[in-house]
């Protein structure tokens, strides 16, 4: 997954379409009901928000740069997932 956009200024639409697929994919993936730990500097991954506000909160305040394998919201490294493979063969 492309995550380029991380880096890029929070007003432009290469951030935007970015930040909707990180909130796809970690409601579809981190959810616990409908809150995801925020990653918003505010937040710091501690605090449970809904979509909206998790929405807000990174488009006022910059995503974390060094979140680039969002293990905290279901993704999972290419390291673990082939050692999966290799223990259930």
């Amino acid at each position: 997954m492309d995550k380029s956009w991380i880096t890029k200024p929070r007003n432009t639409v290469e951030y935007s379409i970015g930040l909707q697929k990180f909130l796809d994919f970690a409601f579809e993936n981190g959810a616990s009901g409908d809150t995801i730990r925020c990653p918003c500097p505010k937040c710091g991954f501690v605090k449970w928000q809904a979509r909206g506000i998790v929405e807000e909160h990174l488009i006022l305040k910059q995503f974390p740069i060094n979140y680039v394998i969002w293990n905290l919201h279901g993704e999972r490294q290419r390291q673990d997932i082939s050692r999966n493979e290799d223990e259930s063969q």
